[in-house]
């Protein structure tokens, strides 16, 4: 319990980098190189999490690693206030179960600010989820999402070779 108080109500507020990092890395999350976690995010269990090299979390976002875990590949932009929820209720169980699985997001992807991607939910590589988006089902490589719920609405260019530079001390 006390990992998870100074996780998200004291480490999350410290405007360096390097500190959050490397509290994230004593936690056990997988964290590649020059990958960005700003601040303001929540974040459960950060064993079952990986990041991918130069990929960048902006703030208010939510890394849920619960149920199956959060796997993020390289070179991904998730805008601020996405939600990323490996786990919830099955509504028609008397007990109120709960449900989950594994989110992956494919290498190259960009995700809208207040999108929300659900459990058991497989970003493909080079797509783009709009902003405001609920993913509940799985995205083609290289299409373009928006809506509630995601639906395709177009494709994005297969010539993608960029590198996200989000690696600051402070933010």
């Amino acid at each position: 319990m006390f990992h998870q108080f100074f996780t998200n109500r004291i480490l999350t507020f410290i405007p360096c980098n390097f500190i959050r990092k490397a509290w994230y890395k004593l936690s056990r999350m997988k964290l590649g190189r020059k990958c960005q976690i700003d601040m303001g995010c929540y974040v459960m269990s950060p064993n079952n999490i990986s990041i991918d090299a130069y990929s960048h979390i902006n703030q208010g976002c939510i890394l849920d690693g619960r149920l199956g875990g959060v796997k993020i590949g390289m070179n991904v932009s998730i805008s601020h206030r996405v939600a990323l929820m490996t786990g919830s209720h099955d509504i028609n169980s008397h007990d109120f179960s709960a449900k989950g699985g594994a989110i992956e997001i494919g290498d190259y992807c960009f995700i809208g600010v207040n999108a929300t991607v659900l459990h058991s939910v497989k970003i493909g590589k080079g797509s783009v989820v709009c902003a405001g988006a609920v993913v509940t089902k799985d995205v083609p490589e290289y299409s373009v999402v928006a809506g509630v719920p995601a639906k395709v609405i177009g494709a994005r260019t297969k010539d993608l070779d960029y590198v996200c530079r989000p690696d600051r001390w402070f933010m």
